[in-house]
């Protein structure tokens, strides 16, 4: 899971959790993360500022300090079958799901339950905070074990301070992870299936039909800061850019290795991929401009006219590789 800014890499394993230092490319030790049910899909949360990570085992929520590998928290605020954990945009809340289908905010400093929890019909499998620090989104299904079994087509989107679910529904696609847009209009959902569906929240419908970018389970999906772009990865080695206005895919790209997951990169137009297993980093240059200058490299000339009416019909003629 590499941290919002791409300045670290959390590797959360079955009794344990390691960061990577993208920077200085050093690799802390393998950190205790407690026994009991951890997720299916082993995720925990970063904080935005990419430098806490939380994570749950057993029902303990557990926080460490990325630069250090200090245990900073730890706390039991629910029950023992936490299955999904998030931060919300600004850092001052966490939101937890559990296989009961409670879904409670936290104060991420006492790990402490805040405002009122909600529980609903069916165990929740993926959870984002809101940016309004007391709505959340969650992905629901058919009850699971270490294994998920059964699919998790529902929704909710329910508010922690009064306690309440203010819409809930199906979607076309198996969810497996979610993402709150930093304006709290859309919510992205990625599929079991490799598919990407993007929620008008308002409305409670899609923007469009499932885009399958995706050969393969969606392990990944978060959006830029200012909620222009979403980037997903997935189980088959790809990666994927998206408006996150339109949820229209932008580009694509693949990796040697198998199960990516990605993040921004703070600062630059750049997205950072990590692979299973401690394996290669990789950083994808998403602007199209350096796509641009790929493409014009490799060609080594511009296009022909009669090329350019093959491709662009009636646009007008112009130079894409200049000198």
């Amino acid at each position: 899971q590499p941290a919002p800014g791409g300045g670290f890499v959390a590797y959360p394993a079955a009794d344990s959790v390691t960061f990577f230092d993208v920077e200085a490319e050093t690799i802390g030790d393998a950190l205790e993360r407690g026994t009991g049910f951890r997720p299916p899909h082993g995720g925990g949360s970063w904080h935005p500022e990419g430098d806490r990570y939380a994570l749950a085992t057993g029902g303990e929520i557990r926080i460490w300090d990325a630069h250090t590998g200090e245990l900073i928290g730890k706390g039991r605020p629910s029950g023992p079958n936490v299955n999904a954990i998030d931060y919300s945009t600004d850092g001052s809340r966490l939101v937890i799901g559990e296989l009961s289908g409670k879904v409670t905010m936290l104060d991420p400093t006492t790990l402490t339950a805040v405002g009122h929890p909600v529980t609903l019909d069916e165990p929740v499998r993926s959870v984002s905070a809101g940016p309004d620090n007391h709505t959340a989104f969650a992905l629901t299904g058919q009850p699971a074990t270490d294994f998920w079994v059964g699919s998790t087509t529902g929704w909710a989107l329910v508010d922690l301070d009064s306690g309440t679910i203010l819409e809930q529904g199906a979607r076309g696609i198996d969810g497996f992870v979610v993402a709150f847009s930093p304006d709290g209009q859309h919510a992205a959902v990625g599929g079991l299936d490799g598919g990407v569906l993007v929620l008008d929240l308002e409305t409670g419908e899609p923007l469009r039909p499932p885009v399958f970018s995706h050969k393969a389970t969606v392990l990944s999906i978060t959006y830029s800061t200012d909620g222009s772009q979403l980037v997903t990865s997935a189980a088959d080695s790809s990666a994927a850019l998206w408006n996150g206005e339109t949820g229209l895919l932008v580009a694509r790209v693949l990796t040697p290795q198998r199960y990516a997951s990605a993040a921004f990169i703070a600062g630059r137009e750049s997205v950072l991929i990590a692979t299973e297993g401690e394996g290669p980093i990789y950083e994808w240059h998403t602007s199209v401009e350096y796509a641009r200058h790929f493409a014009c490299r490799v060609a080594g000339r511009d296009f022909t006219e009669a090329e350019w009416a093959e491709v662009f019909a009636d646009r007008p003629y112009q130079q894409v590789c200049p000198s």
